[in-house]
């Protein structure tokens, strides 16, 4: 039997709309500043919704920001939200502002999207020093809002992909995306994957930007970059992975257009080069994107045959002409 009524958010002091089952709630239906329309206690669901939330506690359910869990991660005991959520169903985890200091996040669940709430980077993934902050190993992955920081001596802020996990089809939308100011380590590593979208990401504070590296069974391949803002990056904007004599870098159908490339803070560019596109193999279009930089001199500008140089603008204009 259920029944529906008007009660008080606990989080919010808010009324709320609540249907409940034998005391039970199944639907939570809160002021549209508390967050979206929470369902619970059915027996079948599509798309469910956890959330956590900084002082929340990873014992209880996660399907309201009343039982919200306080980890993002697998976390301790294996109670985090990665280990609620369902593979392939369309699960979100929301997560309200706020700072997590966990172990490195794995999201290894196909299908599954994290959301942060509140303003750009309020949401931060900030674990210890030497600790990468997050890695994509599944399929259809969406990130949304985050910040998320590699410590200092990490490897990377974010990977895509790793050595044994050739992901495909994942989205990272709007995300502040770091590495604890690494003075040689890159922001973004995509590592061996495809199908995969970035698109209105603040890249910046780490050696690199974007490193592309294969894995054990692919090159990258089909990456989009579509209206990042680069800045803030020692050594290098985008860059390909060589270990030792093996070329383990080169990318396919790279389609990287407007972007925006700024300096240091200071004014000084990067001390290797902006673009890193030369391995052998490697294709794609360098299109409509703006370079702080007084033109497009071959030695900022390092790209393949088969990666097009369209429009691109220095300085000195709009350069349709390859870098020489």
């Amino acid at each position: 039997m259920y029944g529906i009524g008007t009660e008080v958010s606990p989080s919010s002091g808010r009324l709320q709309t609540v249907i409940r089952s034998r005391n039970a709630i199944v639907a939570v239906f809160p002021h549209p500043n508390d967050g979206p329309v929470e369902l619970a206690g059915g027996t079948e669901r599509t798309g469910v919704n956890f959330h956590v939330k900084t002082d929340g506690n990873d014992d209880l359910d996660g399907l309201s920001w009343d039982t919200a869990k306080v980890t993002i991660g697998y976390g301790s005991g294996n109670k985090g939200a990665m280990n609620s959520v369902t593979a392939g169903r369309g699960d979100q985890i929301h997560v309200r502002p706020g700072d997590y200091t966990e172990a490195e996040i794995n999201a290894d669940k196909a299908d599954v999207q994290i959301v942060g709430h509140g303003a750009n980077g309020a949401v931060g993934i900030t674990p210890a020093a030497g600790i990468s902050a997050m890695k994509i190993t599944a399929n259809d992955v969406v990130l949304r809002n985050l910040r998320i920081e590699g410590n200092i001596t990490a490897d990377y802020g974010l990977s895509v992909g790793d050595f044994d996990n050739t992901v495909l089809g994942a989205r990272v939308y709007g995300c502040l995306l770091r590495n604890g100011s690494s003075t040689t380590k890159p922001a973004v590593l995509i590592h061996g994957a495809g199908d995969l979208y970035l698109i209105g990401n603040d890249i910046a504070w780490a050696g690199i930007g974007i490193e592309y590296k294969s894995n054990t069974d692919s090159f990258c391949t089909q990456i989009f970059q579509l209206g990042n803002l680069f800045h803030n990056l020692l050594v290098q904007h985008l860059a390909q992975h060589v270990t030792g004599s093996t070329d383990a870098g080169k990318v396919l159908n790279l389609n990287h257009i407007g972007n925006k490339h700024d300096n240091l803070e200071d004014g000084t560019e990067p001390s290797g080069v902006f673009l890193e596109l030369d391995h052998a193999g490697t294709s794609g279009l360098i299109e409509d994107n703006s370079f702080a930089v007084a033109s497009n001199d071959i030695a900022k500008f390092v790209i393949a045959t088969n990666v097009h140089w369209v429009a691109n603008k220095t300085e000195a204009g709009v350069s349709t002409a390859r870098p020489a």
